[in-house]
């Protein structure tokens, strides 16, 4: 049991989950508080995903928009690779 009150902010389907994870880590790491355990808000969610490389879009399942608008476009495979 954790002894705090957790609050799931998004949920991203991806790809390839371990890439966009291992971005997420390194992003948050000032954050981390143990392990897979992080203390970010819902606006730090968003800056990594505005912050988050073009090229990343190809591990993305799925468009996603943040609660405030923002929008991150899945990017089709193959996509990239052509230009």
């Amino acid at each position: 049991m954790i002894p705090v009150e957790i609050d799931l902010v998004y949920s991203i389907k991806a790809r390839d989950p371990y890439v966009l994870e291992a971005y997420f880590h390194e992003y948050f790491k000032e954050q981390n508080l143990r392990g897979e355990w992080f203390e970010i808000t819902a606006g730090d969610i968003e800056q990594a995903l505005i912050d988050l490389p073009e090229v990343m879009h190809i591990y993305l399942a799925e468009s996603l928009c943040t609660k405030s608008g923002f929008c991150v476009k899945m990017v089709p495979l193959g996509t990239l690779a052509a230009n």
